[in-house]
């Protein structure tokens, strides 16, 4: 009887306040790059005491007040994603290849040739893609212990059970009207899993992510004498995400009468929105061969909206065949807000005349620092509560060092430069810093240049199948080893 219930709710669909947004989702918005000219990349992306260059505008927007002449440029890239995923002693790997389009800006120089005083009065504007999420990754493997629906489960007893069950995630309750998770005989408050798992079932996940963050960015920096450079800058990022995942479970026992075969669910989760920050900067130039900056970057406060939609297809073998919950019934959408972490930095180069320069920065982030919140109701404060105390326990400070250099010989150059990207999260837990190697070249004439760019990054990172209360954590590890080409090509006014 329980059974033809569930599928009778089915029938009329669940309506609840669910939440998607997760300390995940944060850090994901929180962590981004400042670099996005080939000239920029070619030196670990140590721009922030140079200037004339306009990726370090969105580090030190002093850097603006060197430029002597107007620019216009663009900057295509091509980006080639390796992920090596293990789960359960087994390991998968994927490919992907994309053409992004990382930058368009232009600058407006007013040199003066007054001898003191304020020699110039810059203005630039344009967009730097600071954050790229294009990638795929997989895992899969066989569990004897315990399914997702076991988490499934936890959820639905932690709402009281069958008389919460509006109250859990869509995906509980698509498990429950699935009849993958079900009321005990005994009790029937109390949820169980109805997947037979000692006998083995795969574990499968597929995760297809696309979009990125483009900040549209307007700054303002003067010269003074040569000497000191002071600069502000406005950036208005624009989100725009989605993330596929794919989860099925199929039964590996051979029995073909314990009333499970396999589930699948697939859910697709869009966000879009802006958000709004402020930088201020300045450079100190003692002596010509000698810069020294700093700079700093409010948080970013971001408005998003979420639209999320699921599908779930489950075979029961000899009880049902099949039963499919449509996506038009188990859609949401949400608003909420994100206020990514402060950054500071320092910088310094020395130049070796017109022969070349080294560089290098340090930039202090502290993730602890982000937040999430909503506004509707009480519930919503309390989700976001709990979700900013894991935040502050699972995150940390992170240190992030830039190296580069670059010769010259007339018109022609070459880079290298190698960056540390401190790990969002806490070491103790895992380390997730990011190792970047570059090498690069360019020219440079009186009305044109063009730049080219080769990085390769590494980074590890952990993605968790499910959470299930006295287990460890399902982590599957992933290694991310990523090439990419950039051009830039610019013309001087």
């Amino acid at each position: 009887m329980k059974k033809i219930f569930l599928l009778t709710v089915c029938s009329v669909g669940l309506l609840s306040t669910t939440f998607a947004q997760d300390e995940k989702e944060v850090m994901l918005f929180s962590e981004y790059n400042n670099v996005s000219t080939a000239r920029s990349l070619g030196i670990g992306g140590a721009v922030g005491s140079l200037g004339a260059d306009y990726a370090g505008i969105s580090i030190n927007p002093a850097t603006l007040g060197k430029y002597s002449k107007g620019e216009f440029m663009f900057t295509p890239s091509l980006k080639l994603n390796r992920t090596s995923s293990n789960y359960l002693s087994k390991t998968s790997i994927e490919n992907k290849s994309r053409l992004t389009f990382d930058n368009i800006g232009m600058v407006l120089a007013n040199r003066k040739n007054q001898k003191s005083g304020w020699k110039a009065t810059n203005v630039s504007f344009g967009m730097n893609k600071v954050a790229n999420y294009n990638r795929e990754y997989s895992y899969l493997g066989d569990n004897y212990k315990h399914s997702i629906t076991d988490a499934f489960a936890q959820e639905a007893n932690r709402n009281g059970g069958l008389s919460g069950i509006l109250n859990t995630s869509l995906l509980t309750q698509m498990a429950y009207i699935s009849c993958l998770v079900d009321t005990s005989d005994g009790n029937p408050d109390t949820v169980l899993s109805s997947v037979p798992v000692f006998g083995g079932i795969k574990q499968n996940k597929f995760v297809t992510e696309r979009g990125g963050i483009n900040e549209l960015s307007f700054a303002l920096a003067g010269n003074n004498n040569d000497q000191l450079l002071i600069g502000a800058s406005l950036g208005i990022p624009i989100v725009n995400y989605t993330r596929t995942t794919s989860y099925t479970e199929t039964d590996i026992s051979g029995d073909g009468n314990n009333d499970f075969k396999d589930f699948n669910y697939t859910e697709t989760l869009t966000t879009s929105g802006a958000g709004i920050n402020l930088k201020v900067g300045a450079i100190y130039m003692p002596i010509s061969s000698i810069r020294i900056g700093a700079s700093f970057a409010t948080p970013t406060y971001y408005s998003l909206t979420e639209e999320g939609s699921n599908t779930m297809i489950t075979h029961l073998e000899s009880f049902i065949s099949e039963i499919k919950l449509p996506t038009d019934n188990y859609k949401s959408i949400s608003e909420y807000n994100v206020t990514t972490p402060y950054r500071a930095t320092l910088s310094g180069s020395f130049l070796f005349g017109k022969y070349g320069f080294i560089s290098a920065d340090y930039e202090y982030v502290d993730y602890t620092s982000s937040k999430i919140s909503f506004t509707n109701s009480a519930t919503d404060i309390a989700y976001s509560r709990n979700v900013n105390n894991v935040i502050k326990q699972t995150t940390a400070a992170a240190n992030n060092f830039r190296f580069g250099g670059e010769l010259r010989n007339n018109n022609y150059t070459i880079r290298a430069g190698y960056s540390i990207l401190g790990s969002q999260t806490n070491k103790i837990a895992f380390d997730a810093s990011r190792r970047d190697f570059s090498i690069g070249a360019g020219y440079r004439g009186n009305s044109f240049f063009a730049d080219l760019a080769w990085v390769s990054s590494n980074q590890n990172k952990r993605d968790y199948m499910y959470v299930l209360n006295g287990f460890p954590p399902m982590a599957a590890n992933i290694a991310s080893s990523n090439k990419f080409i950039s051009m830039t090509m610019g013309w001087k006014f």
